[in-house]
C-alpha cells in the first residue's frame, strides 16, 4: 500500500508505504520503493520527502530509505520537530 501527497508541482510526500507482515525481509519494500520513485519521476516530481517514526521498529525502514539515497532533512510542509518523527528527502538528479 502506498500513496503520494502533492506538496507543490515538483515536491511530493510519501504518505504511506507498508509491507504486509507476511512479506517482511523478502525485498518487497525495496521493489515497492523502486516503483514509487519511478512513478514520482513520471509525474514530474523532482523531490520526494517523508516522515517516519524514530522507534526501534522503524530502523529497517530508515535504512532502506537511506540506501535509496534519501537524506535526513528538516520538517517540511506542516510538520514540526518532535521526538517521535524524523524526516527524509530525495532529490532526483536532472
Amino acid at each position: 500500500m502506498w500513496r503520494f501527497k502533492k506538496l507543490d508541482d515538483t515536491h511530493a510526500e510519501i504518505k504511506s508505504m507498508r509491507t504486509s507482515g507476511n512479506h517482511l525481509r523478502k525485498g518487497v519494500a525495496a521493489k515497492l520503493l523502486t516503483y514509487l520513485l519511478a512513478v514520482a519521476q513520471q509525474q514530474s516530481y523532482t523531490k520526494v520527502s517523508l516522515e517516519i517514526g524514530t522507534a526501534e521498529a522503524f530502523i529497517p525502514a530508515q535504512k532502506l530509505y537511506q540506501k535509496f539515497g534519501f537524506k535526513t532533512c528538516e520538517p517540511f510542509a506542516n510538520y514540526q520537530v518532535n521526538a517521535h518523527s524524523m524526516f527524509f528527502t530525495k532529490v532526483f538528479k536532472q
